[in-house]
């Protein structure tokens, strides 16, 4: 038998390697298609990084391309992706306006298969702006249907957002139905504490946010410290910024403003990185208040100039 060192392997396996990527077909589409979705590919990554400046970039050289060759499924895709990158910023102004070319564009389109996309994301907008009377209304018609163990029948990311959005809107109002609607989301998530993920984080937050309603602050802060958990394990800022503003909102009902000043500067920095102006705000407006109540003027002014200098 012959034997075979480590860097004879290693030179087998690149020329197996080289001979497969020869044998190969090439990709003999259009050039424009090949660089569009180069670009979207680009921008879906770095908008997973939380690179929001680069993401918007690569949408928009995208879209210039499907805007060039009238590629309608592509110019709707660019322009969603970049409604998604201007909510992830807390630039509503924009993601109004982008919604609103995108229905424009749907009004003389045979694609159907955006509507639940764009409602979702009307309905994300509606939310950061508390206007949860007009979310409920565009969540009511595109509710799925539930079985007597409260199952759906089937479950994709659409249906999952709608049941998140659902679910967070009834503990904000403080509906009955809170609790039920916990139960759904916890049967379509069905977490696995072997696999980790965004959406089992979220069931903690929601989880966290009914059990604060309750009065229950020690189980929520339990909940909320397992979400951060995940989104710590996943590096995901917008999660861990969330988590550490629920968390210090929790402090501040409590008055515990030292925990709640130490959670709220943790989760500015990382809003300054993400470039999230609104969210930004929001921090600096409980940093404000915060510093008042622990009787650290000099820092409350200094983040009230902050403010200043972001609503100029």
């Amino acid at each position: 038998m012959i034997k075979y060192n480590a860097l004879q392997i290693y030179a087998l396996t690149g020329l197996l390697l080289m001979l497969l990527s020869c044998a190969s077909t090439p990709d003999t589409r259009p050039k424009a298609l090949l660089d569009a979705e180069y670009y979207q590919q680009q921008g879906t990554q770095a908008f997973y990084n939380d690179e929001y400046a680069t993401a918007a970039n690569e949408f928009s050289q995208a879209l210039k391309i499907y805007q060039s060759i009238d590629r309608e499924s592509g110019i709707l895709e660019s322009l969603i992706n970049l409604t998604e990158t201007s909510i992830a910023i807390g630039n509503h102004t924009a993601a109004w306006q982008q919604l609103k070319t995108i229905e424009g564009l749907l009004e003389n389109s045979q694609l159907s298969n955006y509507t639940i996309r764009i409602k979702l994301l009307k309905i994300k907008l509606l939310f950061n702006e508390k206007e949860y009377a007009s979310a409920l209304t565009l969540l009511e018609p595109i509710l799925p249907k539930f079985d007597a163990l409260q199952n759906v029948q089937s479950i994709n990311d659409d249906t999952l957002n709608i049941i998140i959005s659902m679910t967070r809107l009834s503990i904000i109002i403080k509906s009955p139905q809170a609790g039920l609607w916990l139960q759904r989301l916890r049967q379509a998530i069905n977490p696995q504490p072997e696999m980790p993920n965004r959406y089992s984080a979220m069931l903690y937050r929601l989880q966290a946010s009914q059990l604060e309603n309750e009065g229950q602050f020690a189980e929520s802060k339990s909940l909320l410290n397992k979400a951060l958990d995940i989104y710590h394990q996943l590096a995901y800022r917008r999660g861990i910024a969330a988590s550490l503003q629920q968390l210090a909102t929790l402090e501040m009902e409590q008055q515990q403003w030292q925990q709640a000043d130490f959670l709220l500067q943790r989760a500015l920095k990382i809003h300054l990185w993400t470039l999230n102006e609104r969210d930004t705000v929001e921090v600096l407006q409980q940093l404000v208040e915060v510093n008042k109540r622990l009787g650290h003027l000099n820092r409350s002014r200094e983040f009230s100039a902050q403010l200043e200098k972001l609503s100029k």
